[in-house]
């Protein structure tokens, strides 16, 4: 009975074995007509159906296989990877864009690039939503991520001009110009410019460039207090120089070159120190905190004539006399006297005239001890 049972089993094992091997050719067949049809597009007997169906001539389009019919880039496991999104409003060029769907709202109006548009307030609208509105300043300076959307397909992204601007120069983290969204008072400005750096002077107090309606400029000076900050109130067009140890006792007339955010040009002594006079090469030098009126007269060059001892500074419109280790401010003119030549002529005629008499009298003191 034993030797039956087993001889019963090795004849199921056998049988087993031989219907596998039989069907294990068909079956891997269709498998492989399967995944054939999908990339080419067919149905499989599975109803499994491919990326796009083949066109009468049975081939497809290059550019159909990336783009379906809405204009989106799409991969070959059918998923969107590109988007149409419109930008409009005060940038260099509106228009479509299309997208990766991994790009944010920065990367596209960067694209789009800015006039005299706001990053403050960037609207984000979509048919079937309401519109939404971002501060890309909180992206860029504070790393604020929600600030800086991600975008879906038909997004439209309208970019409006700033409400003004307002500079901040020297010793601050991040110098430049910022626009206004809602800031009042210095504080929060500085706050937007990263604090102050360790370079700034707590001995004197931070000035502020502000100029009238008529174009009248006005140097106004607030103290480094947190309250006094608070206190003081901004306009559009501000200009604010936070001292610091190298430049705090400079005496600078603050010219500038343009109001923040306006398109017109102001007179401005550029950051240069003009050197004229008893000089070879007069004309601008680039301006150095450290260096002296001694230094400039190297870069220049002074002739033989050139009178040393009256060197004249004007600064702000004032005539100064200076020495040749004293500094000099940004903008200063360093005038070079030349020496009077009629009276150099006169005083060597004189000299000469002297040097020669006393030779005369000399020769004839010893032509008479001789005799």
């Amino acid at each position: 009975m034993l030797r039956l049972a087993k001889s019963r089993v090795a004849g199921v094992i056998a049988m087993v074995l031989c219907i596998c091997l039989v069907t294990l050719p068909v079956s891997a067949q269709v498998d492989r007509s399967g995944v054939r049809n999908i990339i080419a597009g067919k149905k499989s007997d599975d109803n499994v159906t491919g990326i796009r169906d083949l066109s009468d001539s049975g081939k497809m389009d290059a550019k159909e296989a990336g783009e379906n019919q809405s204009g989106q880039g799409v991969s070959l496991g059918g998923m969107v990877n590109q988007v149409n999104v419109h930008v409009l409003g005060d940038v260099s060029k509106p228009g479509v864009f299309k997208i990766d769907i991994s790009d944010r709202a920065a990367d596209v109006v960067k694209r789009a690039g800015l006039n005299r548009a706001t990053v403050r307030i960037i609207e984000v609208r979509h048919p079937s939503e309401k519109n939404r509105y971002y501060d890309l300043y909180q992206y860029y300076y504070f790393g604020d991520l929600e600030q800086n959307p991600y975008l879906t397909d038909n997004d439209t992204i309208f970019v409006p001009k700033h409400n003004g601007a307002v500079r901040v120069e020297w010793s601050v983290m991040r110098p430049g110009v910022y626009e206004l969204s809602g800031e009042k008072n210095l504080h929060q400005i500085f706050q937007l410019a990263g604090g102050f750096s360790h370079g700034m002077s707590q001995m004197y107090p931070i000035k502020v460039i502000r100029f009238s309606d008529g174009g009248e400029k006005f140097v106004l000076e607030v103290a480094q207090e947190k309250t006094a900050l608070k206190k003081f109130k901004i306009i559009k067009g501000d200009i604010f120089i936070v001292p610091d140890t190298i430049n705090a006792k400079g005496d600078f007339d603050y010219t500038v070159e343009a109001i923040p955010g306006e398109q017109h040009v102001y007179p401005t002594a550029n950051p240069e120190v003009y050197v004229i006079g008893a000089v070879m090469t007069p004309g601008p030098f680039p301006y150095k905190s450290h260096l002296t009126i001694k230094d400039y007269l190297g870069f220049a060059g002074a002739t033989p004539y050139a009178n040393l001892n009256r060197v004249k500074i004007i600064s702000n419109g004032k005539r100064k006399s200076k020495k040749l280790y004293d500094r000099v401010n940004a903008g200063d003119v360093v005038v070079v006297k030349e020496r009077n030549l009629d009276q150099f002529l006169k005083y060597l005629g004189i000299a000469t005239t002297l040097m020669t008499t006393t030779l005369f009298v000399i020769t004839f003191k010893n032509t008479l001890q001789n005799q």
